[in-house]
């Protein structure tokens, strides 16, 4: 093998994988948010999980890609460990859809079609032209990196010691060494599948026999990539990459136990095509959807056993983001629904410090003195972390609805902000009025009057933001609460004292900016 192959086979491995990541990237921008939305509504069952895991591969065409999008959703919370197992369980079906499109001779017609995709994703203004272009663009190098893989290995084709290679590959050991070895290294068993059809296609590789144990071995080396995806991840996100490491390998036990009880797999399946390259997608789309179906029924188990492997962890810090992946920030339905979910959790440590600021009673107070602190750095520390992470996010080409929903984010961010600020001035507030000892039991009943008011308010503000919903009939019932507490607070002779009118006046603020949040809500019913 010249060295002019070498470069070409590396070449052709270099424009697969962009092709693939162009591919994906692509279809992950046209369908967008309906990919979140669909692997929130099935998950719940095994088995529509498993069809959601087969449908999103089947759209962005990597297994790898949607395994790792699924353990982001892990790691935020927004899915479950036995959900998880489902959609990774069809994803590995769904790679049988890439299988059947790599089996297709298209490298005659694969420069034409980079050259639509090319015209469509420089020359169209239209985000969706546009995309289009971009998945037509990944399709063609994709293919024309194939072939480049086969044309560099074709001078194989006669050497002694490649041939002895894939003799030993009949061993199943050895086969399933050198699948998983090769998937390790360039991270995507889909590449491997192409550089296996590409060995086909130059005659290096003549039996499926020659390769079926590799093929095995690619689909437990594409675990890989799930395992480094989960560093730095949550617990639950790590016990979901064990349960595929697991899945995998008990289905490539099953079908070497079968060999071992002589059962002829490879023969069946050359009884079905003489070619050699239609026999390995059989024998691909075969393998999955078998150990599918014996295994998906036991997901239960396996994440058991997951969670039996994958137990205990230093203790982690509240300092860290809960919802928030930084490694999906290219996509920005997903990243947005995270950042929803973060600022729901730095809502409630906001509420909490408002409800433990009012307490109109000095033993309680000082009991609760180091949580404020605590709560008060830690919203502060979500506060900046999620207004870098929107800077990052703003990066991302989005459209409009997208730039509305983080703008939004901006608004509500400085309103919690505000509020955390104005909730620490009515603890400072009280404690000293508690302190002083010159308060009355009926100025104190009007202190709690108001401040039961307010956090009504707020967490009805809240509720709507979570919701990502905008009311109008809450939205009046803020306003009206709101006008209430002002016009209560100005009344002359109601509230006397310096602490009790500042703590009154930042009452007032509080109120305000939970208004301020519920109408910013508004934005959900713009046309775009």
């Amino acid at each position: 093998m010249a060295i002019r192959d070498i470069f070409l086979l590396l070449g052709g491995l270099g424009m697969f994988l962009y092709g693939m990541k162009l591919m994906s990237d692509g279809l992950k921008l046209v369908a967008g948010f309906k990919l979140k939305k669909l692997m929130g509504k099935f998950t719940n069952n095994k088995w529509l999980g498993a069809l959601t895991g087969v449908f999103i591969t089947a759209i962005i065409q990597s297994s790898t890609a949607t395994t790792v999008m699924v353990l982001s959703f892990v790691n935020s919370g927004l899915v479950t460990l036995v959900g998880a197992i489902a959609v990774i369980i069809g994803a590995n079906v769904g790679t049988a859809v890439t299988g059947i499109l790599l089996s297709f001779n298209l490298q005659d017609i694969a420069p034409f079609i980079v050259f639509i995709g090319a015209t469509l994703m420089l020359f169209m203004k239209k985000k969706k032209l546009n995309h289009s272009g971009m998945i037509l663009l990944g399709f063609g190098i994709l293919f024309i990196g194939l072939g480049f893989m086969s044309d560099s290995m074709r001078p194989l084709r006669d050497a002694a010691w490649m041939a002895d290679v894939f003799e030993y590959a009949r061993n199943p050991l050895i086969g399933i060494l050198i699948g998983f070895g090769v998937t390790a290294v360039i991270q995507s068993s889909t590449a491997t599948l192409g550089i296996i059809l590409s060995m086909i296609t130059a005659g290096i590789i003549t039996d499926l026999n020659q390769a079926i144990f590799i093929l095995y071995g690619l689909n437990l080396g594409g675990t890989v990539t799930a395992l480094i995806a989960t560093i730095g991840a949550n617990k639950v996100a790590k016990q979901a990459a064990a349960a595929n490491l697991i899945f995998n390998s008990l289905g490539v036990g099953i079908f070497i136990l079968l060999m071992l009880l002589q059962f002829n797999f490879a023969a069946v399946i050359q009884s079905m095509s003489n070619n050699v390259n239609q026999q390995l997608i059989y024998a691909h789309i075969i393998f999955n959807v078998v150990i599918t179906l014996i295994l998906l029924p036991l997901s239960k188990h396996i994440a058991k056993l997951a969670e039996k492997i994958v137990r205990n962890e230093d203790q982690e810090t509240e300092f860290k983001f809960n919802y928030i992946d930084p490694r999906v920030l290219n996509n920005p339905a997903i990243s947005l629904e995270q950042t929803n979910q973060e600022i729901g959790r730095m809502m409630d440590i906001v509420a909490d410090n408002f409800k433990i600021g009012v307490i109109c009673n000095e033993k309680e107070q000082a009991k609760k003195l180091k949580e404020i602190l605590q709560n008060d750095e830690l919203i502060n520390y979500l506060n900046k972390e999620i207004n870098a992470f929107l800077v990052n996010l703003n990066t991302i080409k989005l459209d409009i609805q997208e730039l509305e929903r983080l703008n939004h984010y901006y608004k509500t961010l400085a309103s919690l902000e505000r509020i955390s600020e104005l909730s620490k001035g009515i603890n400072t507030a009280n404690s000293e009025y508690l302190k002083s000892h010159h308060y009355s039991e009926a100025s104190i009943e009007k202190i709690a009057v108001l401040s039961k008011k307010v956090e009504e308010s707020l967490l009805l503000a809240f509720k709507l933001f979570k919701a990502e919903e905008y009311d109008i009939k809450v939205v009046k019932q803020i306003q009206k609460a709101n006008d209430e507490i002002k016009k209560q607070i100005e009344a002359k002779g109601v509230i006397k004292g310096i602490n009790l009118v500042r703590i009154s006046s930042n009452l007032n603020r509080l109120s305000h900016h939970a208004l301020t949040i519920a109408k910013n809500q508004k934005y959900k019913t713009k046309k775009t």
